[in-house]
């Protein structure tokens, strides 16, 4: 793999690291040809099944993080593929995080957010219904699924911003509530379906981000480009 582009050498150097810092890959044999200074295609790379990562999760943790990175926290995904898996972040990259929110929100025209809420499937610890707020933000989780206990908890908390399916927006909207001051709606773990944009059109205030496909779509107007991999270009200089 020779490196064309700012992307592409810092793909280049995330699989060195991962081939030189990694237990699952050391041992592989693309990792043992990069090491040796073989040029390697994108194609010769295997595909990392998702079980192999839920059932050993510390397997892919890197050995080495560079001291620049500053402190590693432990920190656990959403779990919309099943149990949440414990991952390993830095403060670099939180900072990193905090910046690019940051960066999308002036791009839509949102502006500050006046808080979130995060929608949740209901469990045994968590009854239908329940609603949870952060002590140090206005900032909200609600274990609902249904469109009512969302729109009532949105009309109470003035809460500008809210995370969920896009089934559960497209059920939302097709209430046609009155939420003048939502200006932004967040969809993880479902392909949006066509009818959500169309619903999205009587809100023109409300910008829209498709979190798991990495897609601006409807209202957010030009957004400079997304600094793809900015993480590995920072952290993984080997």
């Amino acid at each position: 793999m020779k490196p064309g582009s700012d992307r592409e050498a810092a793909l280049a150097r995330l699989l060195a690291h991962a081939a030189q810092h990694s237990r699952y890959y050391q041992d592989q044999d693309w990792a043992s040809r990069l090491r040796s200074g073989k040029n390697l295609d994108f194609s010769e790379l295997p595909i990392t099944r998702k079980t192999a990562v839920k059932s050993d999760a510390p397997a892919f943790y890197s050995d080495y993080v560079p001291p620049s990175e500053g402190a590693v926290f432990d920190k656990f995904t959403s779990g919309s593929t099943g149990e949440p898996i414990k991952i390993k972040k830095t403060r670099v990259h939180f900072a990193i995080n905090a910046e690019e929110n940051a960066r999308l929100r002036h791009g839509w025209g949102a502006g500050p957010q006046t808080g979130l809420i995060k929608t949740c499937s209901p469990s045994k610890d968590n009854p239908s219904g329940k609603v949870r707020r952060d002590r140090h933000s206005n900032s909200w989780t609600l274990y609902s699924k249904e469109p009512r206990p969302a729109i009532d908890l949105l009309c109470r908390t003035r809460c500008s911003q809210i995370s969920l399916y896009p089934s559960q927006a497209v059920s939302i909207l097709e209430l046609e509530p009155q939420l003048d001051f939502l200006r932004l709606i967040l969809t993880i773990g479902e392909i949006v379906p066509p009818e959500l944009p169309e619903l999205l059109a009587k809100f023109p205030n409300c910008s829209h981000y498709d979190v798991w496909k990495h897609r601006e779509r409807h209202h957010c107007g030009h957004v400079p480009p997304m600094r793809e991999l900015s993480y590995c270009r920072q952290a993984f200089d080997c």
